[in-house]
């Protein structure tokens, strides 16, 4: 088992880095994945720019594992902690004519 640690390591970081490269790129370019498109909804800063770089990796190690969502539930300002700690926004864009 040990053996295989240092792959299971380089496999791992392989791994993160593919998803982070991803939510990034969406992110910064668009502000949007896939699946943000599916649901109509946009990530971006509060002064209303795309994400930048930085906006993206503090996002995305901030709301890693999915429970900054559950901070939804606590607050009235509507922003998950990923979300007040990058400085983002997520909106619901309108349905196209």
């Amino acid at each position: 088992v040990s053996q295989n640690l240092p792959l299971k390591y380089a496999l791992f970081s392989w791994e993160f880095a593919w998803w982070f490269g991803y939510y990034g790129l969406s992110w910064t370019r668009a502000g949007q994945t896939l699946g943000m498109r599916a649901w109509r909804l946009k990530v971006q800063r509060l002064d209303g720019d795309l994400m930048s770089w930085r906006d993206s990796a503090l996002r995305f190690a901030t709301g890693l594992l999915g429970l900054s969502n559950l901070s939804l539930l606590l607050t009235r300002s509507g922003l998950a902690v990923h979300d007040r700690l990058s400085m983002t926004e997520v909106l619901l864009l309108p349905k196209r004519g």
